[in-house]
């Protein structure tokens, strides 16, 4: 069960999510929008000064995309029954082979949601009260989104065991 990619989806998705808010917060601090009048802005990125940054990041973002999708191809190779793709609307993740993993999976929708009901109010006052930037308003989201897949997938991992 632990080589199923379905155990570590989560994992592939936050590690996506963190190169996106890392790429946000580098273009972010090194973009500049100057407004030119009610209708038009001018956006500049300066790369001089981080380039080296911007290639790292740009390599981990491809390495990782090559080596989710080989991943996924072997995945679905060696569980013809159990096939995943990219492009989901129940998300893959959802282990319910049996009448463990729906409870599993049950038990962990629930402390996911527990959080949302939670989090998603403070965050909406904490963007109300304080003066914060769009970049660190989408910043935040993708957070939540970060800790949905991480409190997922910590709650499934204790269901799984060594095959």
């Amino acid at each position: 069960m632990k080589s199923d990619m379905r155990v570590t989806f989560p994992l592939w998705i936050m590690n996506f999510i963190l190169l996106i808010a890392v790429s946000i917060y580098f273009i972010g601090t090194t973009a500049l929008i100057e407004g030119n009048g009610m209708d038009e802005f001018t956006f500049s990125l300066s790369l001089e000064s981080n380039l080296m940054l911007f290639a790292i990041l740009f390599v981990l973002i491809w390495g990782t995309l090559i080596t989710f999708f080989i991943k996924l191809f072997k995945h679905n190779r060696k569980y013809p029954d159990k096939k995943l793709s990219p492009l989901y609307l129940t998300p893959p993740e959802y282990l319910e082979d049996d009448e463990l993993f729906q409870q599993a999976t049950g038990q962990a929708t629930k402390k996911v949601y527990t959080f949302f009901v939670t989090a998603i109010p403070v965050l909406a006052v904490l963007y109300l009260l304080l003066p914060i930037g769009k970049m660190w308003m989408v910043i935040g989201l993708l957070l939540l989104g970060f800790m949905q897949y991480l409190i997922y997938y910590l709650e499934i991992r204790k269901y799984i065991t060594e095959e």
